[in-house]
C-alpha cells in the first residue's frame, strides 16, 4: 500500500552525522568547513523530521485501518486521529520541543559554567542534560528528541561565541560513547530480527541500498546544486555522506509494532509481511553503513585534491 511505502521512505529518511564527520575529521587532507557544518545541520534536521514524518504516517495509518476496522472501535483512539487532532500534536511538538530546547540550552549553559565540572566528569554531566532535558520535554508535550537537538544547537552557538572550552571537552568526552551507543544499538537490534526474514530478503536489501547511495541521494542533492556554494565535486562527497544511524533501526521496530496492531494486509498476513520490511531497512542501514564508510575517505580525497588543482590553476 502507497501509506506503507511512506512509511519506510520515514524510515530511511534519517542520516547519521556522527560516523561521517568522525571518518572525515581523521583525514589527513583539510576539507572545507562548510561541508562539516551542512552534513551536522542535516543529521539534526532529518532526525526530528523522519520521527515527525513516522507519527503523522503512522496516524493516518491508524486512521485508516479504524475506518475500515480493521483495529479497536474505541472512540478515544477515533477522536485521536482526526486531522485537527494530528495538527494539534504536530505544532505542538514542534513548539514546545524548540522552547523547552532553548529554555535548557541556556540553563545548561549557565550551570557549566558556574559549577565545578571536572573534565573526566563532563560525560555523566552531558548524558544528565540529554536525559532531563527529553524527560521535561516529553512530560509538556513536545518533543525529546527535538528538545535535544535544539539545546545543542544553543549551546555550540554559545561556544562559539563566548569561547566557552568546557563545552568543547564534553563534547570530545561523548564521542567515544556515542560511537560504542550506535555499535550496541546496531548489534542488539540484529539480535532480535528473524534470520530467514532476512535471507530471503536480501536481494530486496540490496536492490533498495543501492538505489539510496547512487541514485537517490545523489539525485536530490544535485538539483539543488545551482542554488549551493559547493562545487559539484563538494556535492558528490556530500552525497555519499548519507550514512544511516540507529534511528532508522529504531523506527523500523516501530513499524512492526504499527503495521501488526492496524493489521494492514489483515491479521495473519501483516506481521510476516511487517518483519520483511524491517529486514530490507536493516540491510539497507547496513549495507549503506557498511559500503560508504569504507569509501567515504577515497571520496574525500578524490573532492579534495580536484579542488585544490582548480585552485592552482
Amino acid at each position: 500500500p502507497f501509506n506503507l511505502c511512506i512509511l519506510i521512505g520515514a524510515c530511511l529518511g534519517s542520516t547519521d552525522a556522527g560516523t561521517s564527520i568522525s571518518i572525515l575529521a581523521r583525514l589527513p587532507v583539510k576539507l572545507p568547513e562548510k561541508v562539516f557544518d551542512i552534513i551536522k545541520f542535516e543529521s539534526s534536521i532529518n532526525d526530528p523530521s523522519a520521527v515527525i514524518a513516522y507519527g503523522v504516517v503512522g496516524s493516518w495509518i491508524l486512521s485508516e485501518a479504524f475506518k475500515t476496522g480493521a483495529t479497536s472501535s474505541d472512540l478515544s483512539i477515533a477522536s485521536n486521529l482526526t486531522f485537527r487532532s494530528l495538527t494539534d500534536n504536530f505544532v505542538g511538538l514542534f513548539s514546545t520541543g524548540i522552547l523547552v530546547g532553548v529554555v535548557f540550552g541556556y540553563l545548561s549553559i549557565w550551570m557549566l559554567k558556574n559549577l565545578n565540572i571536572r573534565k573526566p566528569q563532563l560525560l555523566a554531566a552531558g548524558l544528565a542534560i540529554v536525559s532531563i532535558n527529553y524527560a521535561i520535554s516529553n512530560y509538556m508535550g513536545g518533543s525529546g528528541l527535538i528538545s535535544a537537538f535544539v539545546s545543542g544547537m544553543v549551546l555550540i552557538n554559545l561556544h562559539k561565541s563566548t569561547d566557552i572550552s568546557i563545552i568543547k571537552d564534553m563534547k570530545e568526552s561523548m564521542m567515544p560513547f556515542e560511537e560504542l551507543a550506535e555499535m550496541f544499538i546496531y548489534f542488539s537490534f540484529a539480535a532480535r530480527i528473524d534470520p530467514e526474514s532476512l535471507f530471503r530478503m536480501l536481494p530486496l536489501g540490496l536492490i533498495c541500498a543501492f538505489i539510496m547511495m547512487v541514485i537517490a541521494r545523489p539525485m536530490s542533492i544535485y538539483i539543488f546544486q545551482p542554488f549551493s556554494s559547493l562545487n559539484w565535486r563538494e556535492s558528490s562527497l556530500l552525497g555519499w555522506c548519507g550514512l544511516k544511524g540507529s534511528v532508522t533501526l529504531a523506527l523500523s521496530f516501530e513499524m512492526v509494532d504499527l503495521i501488526s496492531k492496524a493489521q494492514v494486509l489483515g491479521a495473519n498476513f501483516s506481521p510476516e509481511f511487517a518483519q520483511n520490511i524491517q529486514s530490507i531497512i536493516f540491510i539497507t542501514a547496513i549495507t549503506n553503513l557498511f559500503v560508504q564508510s569504507i569509501s567515504i575517505s577515497s571520496v574525500a580525497n578524490w573532492a579534495t585534491t580536484k579542488a585544490e588543482l582548480i585552485e592552482k590553476v
